[in-house]
């Protein structure tokens, strides 16, 4: 009968080092707020720039330019008055 000879020494071990504290996933998913949300409270509103441009503001922030004519300013904010503060229809 044919025996595997004695091992003199002990079989080797691979050890792996890991972290005291488990890695932890830091990853946040972003949400752009919609100035048309009613949980929203800031006080948005367009504004002329004298460049002939309007601006969409936020505070004392510009959030983004629109290309329209001066006339056009009270009627914007209007509509995003009503856009804002009108309910939409129920379905």
């Amino acid at each position: 009968m044919t025996e595997a000879p004695p091992s003199a020494a002990a079989p080797h071990r691979t050890l792996r080092r890991q972290a005291i504290c488990p890695l932890v996933d830091l990853h946040v998913r972003t949400v752009r707020p919609s100035l048309l949300d009613p949980r929203f409270t800031g006080d948005p509103w367009i504004v002329q720039r004298p460049d002939g441009t309007l601006r969409l503001c936020l505070g004392d922030y510009g959030l983004t330019g629109i290309f329209a004519a001066p006339l056009d300013v009270p009627g914007l904010n209007g509509l995003f008055q009503n856009l804002r503060h009108c309910r939409g229809r129920r379905r």
